[in-house]
């Protein structure tokens, strides 16, 4: 899956959860001329980048993650490490 990540072209973003720091922020974001959302992620570091790029680069998770698509992330724990959120998998099962 190769998602187009210029951000400019974003439409509308929704803030889901925050980590206890205020430092990693998640949640899902629409782009023009795609249907329904992506989830994102936002930190103090890198600022907004989509979840799965973000999943892929910083974790190596690109072939577990292959053929995914992740529509929302709606909750973080409160030091960071974990995102729970809601996603198609290869099957195209919610």
């Amino acid at each position: 899956m190769v998602l187009d990540t210029d951000f400019s072209r974003s439409s509308a973003s929704s803030s889901r959860a925050v980590n206890a720091s205020g430092s990693i922020v998640v949640g899902e974001y629409l782009r023009f001329g795609f249907e329904g959302t992506d989830a994102f992620i936002w930190t103090r570091a890198d600022g907004f980048e989509d979840l799965y790029s973000y999943l892929a680069a910083n974790f190596d998770l690109r072939q577990q993650l292959d053929n995914w698509r992740l529509l929302s992330a709606i909750d973080i724990s409160a030091d960071g490490r974990t995102i729970v959120g809601q996603g198609i998998n290869p099957q195209g099962c919610q």
